[in-house]
């Protein structure tokens, strides 16, 4: 640490600047350099969400008053999101007030959680230094008539709750510079509700204002001169029944340098609206069907008006969307949206415009450049507006249209974009070639929408040489209808790939015939790779037999819902990637012969489910050629064997784990282990690099020679192989990387048989799995006696050291200190404890982080690191 030790004081704050205060504290524990450097940080960020024991109260009354900074730049205090922490309205009084003290610029206050209302310290409102407030859920707003903030620019009010209805008025009128305001206000607490909202600020220029409406509020008033952006949105309180107790009167003085406004809301009064929309430049709108023919009178023209953006969620949108292009001669950019959150409003909103048009608008024909539409539903009518946007905007330059996708995923938008000139010429002038490679990136069925735009393209996304087709983005399941009637009039000569998804409860009406055909249509223009997942059928999908003896197929991935049914007959000379994840086994000979026909299959990838099939008892993977092999074997009584011969293999990764229709732990039966036993197999394997071992049963001997001569290692292994394992005076000579499992009561004593029979080993990890935690809850460590020395690999290899899912207990604690004090060419050293479920609390963490920092190291050069 001597060399950044070195380094200026300025320059130290400016790197823990980076982190939340209390985190940059614990940089205290690392010399007497940095044991108060943290204190003269200008920036102080407590966030509850970073203290996992509930005591970041504490730590802030301890170390607030002895915070030596002469200046607080800022103060941002977060008790949101559930904190139940021993925080009071008293101690934040006490923070805010001493932080006042220090010339503070900007607070940030967010007390969600609490109940009862938090009064500020009075010094607050007269902070000369202040220029930031931002205040969210319960500050109670009680401004006494002194106050003044002649500093203040950027004011944020979000859900506070309010003294009386003078409260807002006063705290406003005591900033003579404010420039941007921020006001939410509930409603929900009558007690402390505005019952009308005054907004009369002279320097103000942006004004955001979301208002809850009720039968108790009355009156909003703004007098800004200087604003140049203006935002409300209003809503009813969810208590109240029926929109005419719901209006509010509004009155706003000219604002003559207006120029953005957007409005989202279920009442206007009208009137008042017009002239603030007149002159603005660009305009945002969601207004209730009740203002579309009130929004202003015939004859006044939107001149400077040249960015539109209007939402669809109602019903007369469209005849409103005439209106404004009629009367907006100079725009130049357009955009019709749904908001996701308006979509219950109007589910499917109707496009009604034809008969609204004499001509067309002058914006169309002389200077509209962008058009976009998001969360287009793709109905004829919607997608006639389109066109006659298309066909009559002469100066267009960009149209981008945004699909809408499946109900399943509704926040999900299919995105297509489009760039357009005049009469689409420069596009369309593109080779076919340039076209398809833009049409790739789009799911097939988006891509065929693009045949509306003209004679052109009508017909170009036929000649996609991938077809991809998902459930996910069929709405109306008309998936099926699409594929049946386009799929035999494809006109690519070679489809590269097809992917098929039937897997998220897919409710159209597809048929295992149709998948057959679809599939035996496309091995007829030599298919190269095929993604199959039918995990929606209950019974079995059998494929083509033209499958199987497919010469131009590559990858094949079968997924859940197929039968697997080779004929004799099978050739696949050409496939060198295959995924067989559940799928079934129509007879035990299967499997084999369909490996048997891959004479190049380099990579290959079998889940068995074997609660769902009884027909493969002996797994057998006889392939010459395979380089890399991923098992998950479900295992049972009926499952039997294991059989492998893969001499050019270098990767295997073989999980196994019990079917849970054999599950006996709510019976009387006594479960035998080896109930679940099976056979293992295998010739020798003297080009494999690295094996994954998961497995709750392991016939050991024959797994032995496997192991022997890899270079990565990774193994899961219950307790009762531990011993078994592999007999003494075996080394792993070639072993470069180990990674332990920590899940079972031995492991730290396979460990230490490992690192003394690894003599060249650069890089251990423990870690514990997340999905193994419940098997052990708390994995002893029990490794002192089985050490009679230090294991050559710690003196002379060993390079990298991770421990992940730590609980801390001493046992642990000295497992880690033996690595650290005899690792002599260690170089980095990871510790990641575990989180909520660790039996430490917080004070108990640090003792241990600080004796392990301080523990004696075999290596000078060593980064110790802790998560």
């Amino acid at each position: 640490m001597d060399k950044i030790s070195q380094l200026p004081d300025e320059l130290l704050l400016k790197v823990l600047l980076f982190l939340p205060t209390k985190v940059a504290a614990s940089t205290s524990i690392l010399s007497t350099r940095w044991e108060f450097l943290w204190m003269w940080l200008p920036k102080l960020e407590y966030d509850h969400s970073m203290d996992e024991r509930k005591s970041l109260s504490r730590f802030i009354n301890l170390n607030m008053p002895l915070h030596r900074a002469p200046v607080i730049e800022s103060l941002r205090l977060n008790f949101s999101h559930g904190y139940t922490g021993s925080v009071t309205p008293e101690d934040v009084r006490q923070w805010v007030a001493l932080a006042v003290t220090r010339f503070l610029r900007e607070l940030s206050l967010d007390l969600t959680l609490e109940v009862n209302p938090t009064k500020l310290p009075s010094s607050l409102y007269t902070c000369k230094s202040l220029v930031i407030l931002e205040l969210k859920g319960s500050n109670l707003v009680d401004v006494h008539r002194t106050s003044c903030l002649p500093s203040l620019k950027t004011l944020i009010l979000q859900g506070v709750l309010y003294a009386d209805q003078k409260s807002l008025h006063k705290l406003l009128s005591s900033c003579p510079v404010l420039e941007d305001l921020f006001v939410e206000q509930d409603g929900c607490e009558s007690e402390h509700f505005l019952e009308a909202v005054s907004v009369i600020v002279p320097s103000l220029q942006r004004l955001t204002l979301k208002l809850c409406r009720g039968y108790f509020f009355h009156r909003l008033v703004i007098n800004t001169p200087s604003l140049k952006y203006f935002k409300i949105e209003d809503y009813t309180y969810e208590h109240t029944n029926g929109i005419d107790d719901d209006d509010y009167f509004f009155y706003s003085d000219d604002m003559p340098k207006l120029e953005e406004m957007e409005v989202d809301s279920t009442y206007l009064d009208i009137q008042n609206f017009v002239c603030l929309i007149t002159h603005v430049k660009r305009l945002s709108l969601c207004l209730p069907d009740q203002a579309e023919n009130a929004l202003y009178r015939e004859g006044i023209v939107l001149s400077q008006l040249r960015r539109l953006k209007l939402c669809s969620c109602t019903i007369n949108w469209s005849k409103l969307l005439v209106r404004l292009l009629k009367d907006s001669p100079n725009l130049q950019e357009l955009e019709i949206h749904l908001d996701g959150a308006h979509t219950n409003i109007c589910e499917d909103p109707p496009v009604c415009w034809e008969n609204e048009l004499a001509c067309v608008p002058d914006c169309l024909l002389s200077s509209l450049q962008t058009f976009k539409w998001t969360r287009i539903y793709g109905s004829q009518k919607e997608v006639d507006l389109v066109k006659y946007v298309l066909s009559n905007a002469r100066c267009l330059k960009t149209a981008t249209i945004l699909f809408r996708s499946s109900d399943i995923f509704s926040d999900s938008l299919l995105l297509f974009v489009l760039g357009v000139s005049q009469d689409m010429d420069k596009i369309s002038q593109l080779p076919d070639e340039l076209l398809l490679k833009v049409l790739l990136f789009l799911p097939t069925k988006v891509a065929a929408s693009t045949s509306i735009l003209s004679k052109r393209w009508e017909f170009l996304w036929m000649w996609l040489p991938k077809l991809a087709y998902d459930d996910s983005m069929d709405e109306h399941n008309s998936l099926l209808d699409f594929i049946t009637l386009n799929m035999p009039q494809h006109r690519a000569p070679v489809i590269e790939s097809l992917r098929l998804s039937f897997s998220y409860g897919y409710k159209g009406s597809v048929t295992r015939e149709d998948i057959r055909m679809w599939v035996a249509i496309a091995v007829t223009r030599f298919l190269h790779e095929l993604s199959l997942d039918l995990t929606f059928e209950v019974n079995p999908t059998k494929l083509p037999s033209s499958l199987y003896t497919c010469k131009s197929l590559v990858i094949l991935k079968l997924e859940e819902g197929i039968l697997v049914d080779v004929p004799r007959t099978t050739c696949l000379p050409s496939l060198k990637t295959l995924l067989l994840h559940g799928v079934t086994y129509a007879d035990q000979k299967s499997l084999h012969r369909l490996l048997s026909s891959c004479p190049v299959l380099d990579d290959l990838f079998v889940k068995h489910n074997g609660c769902e099939s009884e027909q493969l008892k002996t797994f057998s993977v006889i392939v010459p050629s395979l380089q890399r092999l991923t098992l998950k074997i479900c295992r049972g009584s009926f499952f039997k064997a294991l059989v492998m011969n893969t001499p050019s293999l270098k990767y295997f990764k073989f999980t196994d784990y019990t079917c849970e229709h054999h599950d006996f732990s709510d019976t009387d039966f006594d479960f035998d282990f080896d109930y679940n036993g099976y056979s293992f197999y295998s010739d020798d394997m003297p080009k494999l690099e690295e094996m994954k071992v998961d497995s709750t049963y392991l016939d050991t001997e024959n797994f032995v020679s496997l192991i022997t001569y890899v270079k990565r290692l990774s193994l899961c292994i219950p307790d009762q192989a531990e011993k078994a394992l592999y007999r003494e005076g075996i080394v792993f000579s070639q072993l470069r990387r180990l990674k332990l499992c920590s899940c079972t009561i031995n492991w730290s004593k396979l460990l230490v048989r490992l690192l003394k029979d690894s003599p060249n080993l650069q890089e251990l990890e423990i870690h514990l799995d997340g999905a193994h935690t419940n098997i052990c809850e708390d994995p002893p460590v029990c490794w002192e006696n089985e050490l009679a020395c230090v294991p050559d690999c710690l003196l002379s290899s060993l390079q990298t050291f991770k421990w992940t899912r730590i609980y801390g207990s001493q046992k642990e604690v000295d497992l880690v200190k033996y690595v650290l004090s005899n690792a002599r060419c260690l170089k980095t050293a990871t510790i990641l404890f575990r989180s909520s479920d660790s039996a430490l609390e917080e004070d108990e963490l640090e003792m241990v982080i600080q004796d392990l920092s301080l523990s004696s190291r075999g290596s000078k050069d060593v980064k110790l690191v802790f998560v």
